[in-house]
């Protein structure tokens, strides 16, 4: 109502409420009430996380090969990371931009 809004996040989830260009809190497992209009909040999963990928290649020989492969990470600075990609959440806690899938 009047663009209050309540946040609550679990331990797994590093969070940044930007306030006018400011960071106003900050911390893991927050949840606070939060004016909407003047407000960000940014959503930085901590835990551990699996990423699958494929490659494709061909060797010498000209035959294609596959390798699949599981790329596992955890991030350690979440700060950093929210300065290097766009990980705002929307009023549902949904990305506003598809950089990052949990």
């Amino acid at each position: 109502m009047f663009g209050i809004q309540y946040a609550s996040f679990d331990a797994a989830t590093h969070v940044l409420h930007y306030q006018k260009g400011r960071i106003v809190r900050e911390g893991r497992g927050l949840s606070f009430f939060y004016f909407a209009p003047t407000s960000s909040i940014v959503a930085i999963p901590v835990s551990s996380n699996d990423l699958p990928c494929i490659f494709s290649e061909t060797p010498l020989d000209s035959q294609t090969v596959n390798i699949q492969g599981q790329i596992t990470f955890k991030v350690g600075a979440p700060e950093k990371l929210a300065d290097l990609l766009d990980l705002t959440i929307d009023s549902d806690g949904r990305y506003k931009k598809t950089t990052w899938k949990s």
